[in-house]
């Protein structure tokens, strides 16, 4: 039985069926003792637990179309080289374009470079997974590698059922309620320069994420100038403790609308961030238009996995974003906050994000001089 496009992969689908940039990849070093039989079978189960990797799309007369293939029988490519056979294989395959209707849609690739040396990449296009299902799927396999008993993930196919219940719902009308207000009168200037691409790290404690988030809209509004600022704020799209543990695409990006400008205060900005993020928390499924706006994905303290013995340190080397807008990704390890920055004077991201933290009453033109 065919199903339409959740309003996440119709999102993916309208971007662009073949474009590359529309995977995520993922790459994960793990330093010690490690049974790679043993990883690749857990991958493999993992697998045959992930209902989105199961679809199938195709074109219909009422627009494009998905449905559930069998459970896939599935074994991750096992590659002995170096680290530089490693580097040439990522490069080569994590930004292909893949054409959603012939497929594959996913690999994965478990790489031995020494006898403690090992490395997983993943990589999987943006319309059958999120960001939530990376997390998810590495979660999953060190735990069957562990030889955990517990079931595995929820139902994507439940999920989709869900999001057609939701239409019109009560529960959609309030959402709308909120998105119309947030939204009413926003003028939103479209920022066109070369995007360039930097990395940085900046010492953040306690509530972070909103720090960053408030560093982004001051950014945003010393280049374009106008004091209302509109972000993209990439969201789960699942609501309720079972919804979390389903892989599939159901990522929301929802607009983040926030004030800024002379005679504003750090302090308020951040106030009023965290005020607009935990509300967008609250609304988060209503399915917006895209717009390109810059984005700020927050992924929050990193964890340590552990396979055995062996610890593996995660990289995201695609998100799968829209080429098109500035992109800041952030996630803390330790005490700082790791940033991967795509916009326009990107390295100078990171000292207006130092300045925004230590702001407290700073007015924001003080900071940006």
């Amino acid at each position: 039985m065919h199903r339409p496009l959740s309003p996440a992969q119709l999102r993916v689908w309208e971007a662009g069926r073949e474009r590359p940039g529309l995977s995520m990849a993922v790459r994960l070093d793990l330093d010690g003792p490690l049974d790679a039989e043993a990883l690749c079978a857990a991958i493999g189960r993992a697998v045959r637990e992930d209902e989105a990797l199961r679809l199938r799309f195709r074109e219909s007369a009422a627009g494009p179309v998905q449905e559930f293939g069998p459970p896939v029988d599935y074994a991750p490519e096992f590659v002995e080289t170096t680290d530089e056979g490693v580097e040439r294989l990522i490069r080569q395959d994590a930004g292909a374009a893949v054409d959603v209707l012939r497929g594959p849609l996913f690999r994965h690739v478990v790489f031995r470079v020494g006898p403690r040396r090992h490395v997983w990449y993943l990589r999987v296009h943006h319309i059958v997974h999120d960001g939530q299902s990376l997390l998810l799927v590495q979660n999953r396999v060190a735990a069957l590698y562990g030889g955990s008993a517990e079931a595995g993930f929820g139902s994507f196919s439940r999920l989709l059922d869900d999001q057609v219940a939701y239409a019109g719902s009560a529960a959609w009308r309030r959402d709308a309620e909120h998105w119309r207000q947030t939204l009413d009168g926003a003028r939103e200037p479209v920022h066109t320069a070369p995007l360039e691409r930097a990395a940085g790290s900046v010492a953040l404690d306690g509530q972070w994420e909103p720090v960053v988030v408030a560093a982004v809209a001051v950014d945003q509004w010393r280049r374009t100038g106008p004091a209302d600022v509109v972000l993209n704020l990439p969201l789960p799209g699942r609501v309720g403790a079972a919804a979390r543990n389903v892989p599939g695409m159901l990522v929301n990006v929802v607009p983040l609308r926030i004030r800024v400008g002379p005679g504003r205060t750090v302090d308020e900005v951040v106030g009023d961030v965290r005020s607009a993020m935990r509300k967008a928390q609250w609304h988060q499924r209503f399915p917006h238009p895209y717009r390109p706006r810059p984005y700020v994905t927050v992924l929050g303290d990193e964890r340590v996995l552990r396979f055995g013995e062996a610890t593996a340190t995660a990289t995201l080397l695609c998100t799968g974003s829209p080429p098109d807008s500035p992109v800041v990704t952030a996630v803390r390890r330790g005490g700082r906050v790791s940033l991967d920055i795509v916009a326009d004077g990107a390295a100078h991201f990171t000292t207006l994000l130092t300045a925004v933290a230590e702001g407290g009453p700073a007015r924001l033109e003080d900071i940006i001089r």
